[in-house]
């Protein structure tokens, strides 16, 4: 093997599908490298007819489902430390992936390959990982979290949070170009009444946030956090716990709420309607998802009226608006509650501000229990239409996980989510 070196990641396509996904591996799909240590792991891909390092990382996760993270006020700690395990995910980039390897690349010995099929077509990626004495690294890294002034940076955008709540966004191009922020900030709004007489207004004020614990790697951040709702006659809800994983082009926030009664038992006329407020956004391209959906010139009267009959048309899945050279939507990823909920489109220009969100009902239709919503902000090329990667976030790649065997590959497979 060659000497530990530090060498940069290939560039990645702009136009390659998929350019926007994380790839999560579970420990358990690399049963030859358990307990290995994850220093001497290393990944690499055919580019260009080389075999070149690509990033990734390694999230250690617990047999209850918790991730080890090291760092935070309430940092959680590791049962087996720099070691390979099955609960572990092992992350990297689909857009750096690459061709597959043959005998001649000289591949070290117990390598496990990678094949990675895509069901809305396109080639097979490949990528090979194994556990050498002096592994080969690269520097490349895609994120950048400071947890002080809690902002987290890519290539392709800038989230600055307050109190846990997004303030401030901006695209871009590369890290540290200090563009201007997009965004006034994301709002929230509840109202019902309590045994149909008490009524209940709450707003994101009424949420208080905490981050207990964080990790960052080259490919994603993780942090965990707690939440906290405000409720009337000085009642709080209980403290639960969420995790949420901020990569290159994705935004994941993921959260459960659990619910001890039917709602519709306690709560009527329950009315819900989240969105984030823009105010640099004039001319640009909106879009939606709707069988009367298609793209308007945002802040204009005329998309205004365009809108009009999907403001109270049916399900709205999506939202996202072209900018700069990106098309970022707002979205919900596939959950077996999300079918239950009836998402419309929330939309509003008024006084140089720019609306863009859902209104939430449905759910008296909910039952007791634990209940899982799992909300996505996508950051693609401008070039991505939104169903292109609405289509993409609900199907995901397939792995395939083998020893390197230039011959057809027969290892097990599974989907990438």
């Amino acid at each position: 093997m060659l000497a530990c070196a530090v060498v940069a990641a290939p560039a990645r396509a702009v136009a390659s599908a998929r350019v926007w996904e994380p790839l999560v591996v579970k420990g358990a799909l690399l049963q030859p490298l358990l307990g290995k240590a994850e220093a001497h792991l290393e990944v690499l891909a055919v580019h260009n007819g080389h075999l070149v390092p690509i990033p990734f990382q390694v999230d250690e996760r617990l047999p209850d489902g918790h991730y080890a993270l090291g760092y935070g006020p309430h940092p959680v700690a590791s049962d087996h430390p720099g070691r390979l395990g099955a609960y572990d995910e092992m992350a990297l980039m689909v857009s750096d992936l690459g061709n597959r390897a043959d005998a001649s690349d000289g591949l070290p010995k117990g390598a496990l390959e990678l094949d990675v099929a895509d069901p809305l077509g396109g080639r097979d990626r490949y990528a090979y990982i194994a556990a050498v004495a002096r592994p080969v690294r690269t520097s490349v890294s895609y994120v950048r979290y400071d947890p002080a002034t809690e902002s987290i940076e890519t290539d392709n955008y800038r989230l600055g949070l307050t109190h846990e709540f997004p303030t401030d966004f901006a695209l871009q191009t590369a890290m540290g170009q200090h563009h201007r922020n997009l965004i006034r900030g994301f709002q929230m709004e509840t109202r019902a009444r309590v045994f149909m007489l008490v009524p209940m207004h709450l707003t994101e004020a009424d949420v208080s946030n905490q981050v207990l614990a964080y990790k960052t790697g080259p490919i994603r951040i993780i942090r965990e956090q707690s939440h906290r709702v405000r409720l009337i006659l000085k009642l709080h809800s209980p403290r639960v716990t969420s995790y949420e994983f901020l990569s290159r082009d994705e935004i994941d926030t993921p959260f459960t709420i659990y619910l001890p009664w039917m709602p519709s038992l306690v709560f009527g006329a329950i009315h819900v309607r989240t969105d984030m407020a823009f105010r640099h956004l004039s001319g640009e391209q909106v879009a939606w998802s709707a069988p009367s959906g298609g793209i308007v010139r945002a802040g204009t009267q005329a998309a205004q009226s365009a809108l009009e009959p999907t403001l109270s048309a049916g399900r709205v899945k999506w939202t996202a608006f072209r900018a700069q050279d990106f098309l970022v939507m707002q979205t919900f990823a596939p959950t077996p509650d999300l079918n239950r909920l009836d998402f419309r489109l929330y939309y509003s220009n008024a006084a140089g501000e720019l609306r863009i969100g859902y209104r939430i009902g449905g759910w008296g239709s909910l039952a007791s229990g634990h209940h899982t919503l799992d909300p996505v902000v996508l950051i693609a090329p401008a070039s991505y239409s939104g169903q292109t990667l609405s289509r993409e976030l609900e199907i995901p790649p397939l792995v395939r996980v083998a020893p390197f065997n230039p011959k057809p590959l027969s290892g097990q497979t599974l989907s990438a989510r």
